[in-house]
């Protein structure tokens, strides 16, 4: 077991390590190590290894409340001493990570699982910024890949090997050079599956590049990247009932085009909206996977294209997982504009945010409730010291000033922000920058 803190324990439950590279070292083959909630940082917790071992490292609930923080010095997870499947990383999000490739985790001639985990906000001054596979055969599964950069492969890099991604939202991701969610290269034969691949930039392939390499696209959404989907250079590349943005008829087989219609492209919620979209019930059958990124039950005779299977059952415009999640059922129909918890976000506004409408969510282990991050930060990356807006306050001080943490006002010209100058004299003063 292992909790954040300053006592460090034996790792038993009651006494817990307070590094999970400690936990690593005392593992036998295929213990469990359990994460309890809390943001993970410093030694033996930042760029932890797994020692080649056949283990499982799982957190004990929701992925935003168990958080690995690279603090932009180190790959978050290094899984690089011939790990296999039985290597299992799961439930865990990797923020901050930074490296020459794969901030978020790396895996170079391993195969371990890699599953239900959040990477975000990582970076990498070659290829994957969220994470890079290395002549691997793992398997990326209901994984989330948002606002990660690279000069190559945004969100994820592969060279070489056949690793399988399924289930996988990719959103939000840069790539200077190529790949903006997905570069692959090195004769690859990566296998794509019921992901979606939505709102990434680079300079080539918007959403996905491959060069000399052998791709497979499966039951799979590329929509809303620039400059374009994708970019092939030389290869075999299969596409196949896919939603794509690009002129479709000119990729693969029974490819369709339409605007897949997200919950909040800008909030990174990528589930689909409303049962008119074009990727309900298009899956091919026989290429589906059981389970969406979320962990429901696909539909075995019509399953939806895309990361996400859509369900909605009393058909209010509130998908299933939320009010399950929040409300405890799926038959509670939900008004749009009432605010059950009085804190100033409608249910709409919390449903594209996956957060609680009954009461503020805390969900990534800081201080600051969830709905006030993704309306001013967007998104759950930033913690209380924190400065978004680089105004010398920081996010928690503005939260409890009331002051907004994404502008840093300046109306009466003296090069001062507003927020700067009430925390400190109650009022705007004219002051001058040099007595700051």
């Amino acid at each position: 077991y292992v909790r954040p803190g300053t006592s460090q324990g034996n790792g038993s439950a009651e006494s817990p390590f307070i590094r999970v590279q400690d936990a690593i070292r005392k593992a036998k083959d295929y213990d469990i190590i359990v994460l309890a909630d809390g943001i993970y940082r410093g030694y033996g917790n930042t760029g932890f290894y797994t020692q080649g071992k056949p283990i499982m490292i799982t957190s004990t609930g929701l992925v935003e409340r168990c958080v690995i923080d690279g603090e932009q010095r180190a790959t978050c997870v290094s899984v690089t001493a011939g790990e296999d499947l039985r290597t299992v990383i799961y439930g865990l999000t990797l923020i901050n990570g930074r490296s020459y490739r794969g901030g978020g985790f790396t895996c170079s001639s391993t195969s371990p699982q890699i599953r239900n985990c959040r990477i975000s906000h990582c970076s990498s001054t070659g290829r994957g910024g969220g994470a890079s596979l290395q002549n691997s055969m793992a398997q990326i599964l209901q994984c989330s890949f948002l606002s990660n950069e690279s000069a190559q492969g945004g969100g994820l890099a592969i060279y070489g090997g056949s690793p399988i991604i399924e289930n996988c939202v990719m959103g939000h991701n840069n790539a200077k050079v190529q790949g903006g969610a997905v570069y692959v290269d090195g004769s690859s034969k990566c296998v794509i599956r019921h992901c979606t691949l939505a709102a990434n930039t680079a300079g080539q392939g918007g959403g996905f590049c491959s060069r000399y390499a052998n791709p497979s696209f499966e039951n799979s959404i590329v929509w809303g990247n620039a400059p374009n989907g994708f970019e092939f250079w030389s290869g075999s590349n299969t596409v196949q009932n896919c939603l794509l943005q690009d002129p479709w008829t000119s990729y693969g087989t029974n490819n369709i085009s339409g605007n897949p219609g997200f919950v909040a492209l800008q909030e990174s919620n990528f589930r689909l909206a409303a049962e008119t979209s074009p990727c309900i019930g298009a899956a091919q059958r026989d290429l589906a996977t059981s389970r969406d990124a979320d962990g429901e039950q696909r539909d075995a005779g019509a399953a939806d294209i895309g990361a996400d299977e859509y369900y909605d059952t009393n058909a209010d415009g509130f998908l299933d997982f939320w009010t399950k999640r929040y409300l405890g059922n799926t038959e509670t129909t939900v008004s749009p504009t009432n605010d059950p918890d009085g804190d100033g976000y409608a249910n709409v506004r919390e449903h594209a945010w996956v957060t609680d409408p009954t009461g503020e969510t805390f969900a990534d282990s800081d201080t600051l409730p969830d709905e006030w991050e993704f309306c001013y930060l967007h998104d759950l990356s930033h913690d209380e010291q924190g400065d978004y807006d680089r105004d010398h306050i920081s996010n928690l001080d503005e939260f409890k000033q009331k002051t907004r943490p994404d502008a840093a006002l300046d109306s009466d010209g003296d090069r001062i922000a507003h927020d700067w100058e009430r925390f400190s004299f109650t009022d705007i003063p004219a002051c001058t920058p040099n007595t700051r």
